[in-house]
């Protein structure tokens, strides 16, 4: 009897796995999807999209931050955060990064593709509702979040992080280079996804 209810744990433990992986992929296409329908739907200027990939960012820091508070709240032990803090200081040096690069290199090298607050802000209205449906099932499925499936996430997301500004530099050569803003944006946009998702199925 002891063996049947263990088993049904199991197989349990192993279907919640299925749908949050499964569930972390599908949301994952989704927020991409906001700044490649933006650039290419909706004609937003590849500037916005590339501020987006940042605000995402900083959007996911909060929500890990959020987890790891929480997970230390109700499992009594206190998770160690280095990633949030090499997160949320790697993302100060990214803006600064990204204010010289969308302030004075795309304006001059491809002026169509500069900023443009107005789709800014409705990308990262978009993106945010987008990310708190993860509120949502940490709340669902809070007593099986562990404190090493925490790090996990954190520790990807970290590198996630790091690959995408990285692109991001390479690209801005590209654009001096060759000014073909819009290729690179492409490339860089699919080489994300595919990150994301790799990230998404190794975090879960």
């Amino acid at each position: 009897m002891q063996n049947a209810g263990a088993a049904r744990r199991v197989l349990a433990s192993g279907a919640l796995m299925h749908v949050r992986k499964s569930l972390g992929v599908l949301q994952t296409l989704f927020v991409n999807a906001v700044s490649i329908a933006g650039v290419f739907g909706a004609g937003w200027p590849i500037g916005t999209a590339i501020a987006l990939y940042w605000a995402e960012n900083v959007l996911r820091s909060l929500l890990l931050l959020f987890e790891t508070k929480r997970v230390s709240a109700t499992g009594g032990e206190e998770i160690t955060t280095p990633f949030l803090r090499f997160a949320f200081l790697f993302q100060g040096a990214h803006l600064v990064f990204l204010a010289v690069l969308l302030g004075l290199i795309v304006p001059k090298h491809a002026p169509d593709a500069r900023f443009e607050w107005q789709s800014f802000e409705i990308g990262v209205a978009i993106i945010a509702v987008l990310l708190l449906v993860d509120l949502v099932f940490w709340f669902v499925d809070a007593q099986s979040r562990t404190p090493a499936m925490v790090k996990r996430a954190g520790d990807a997301f970290a590198r996630r992080i790091v690959v995408v500004h990285l692109t991001i530099v390479i690209g801005v050569f590209g654009v001096v280079l060759f000014g073909n803003i819009t290729a690179f944006f492409a490339a860089f946009a699919l080489l994300k996804i595919l990150a994301d998702i790799r990230g998404e199925l190794r975090s879960a």
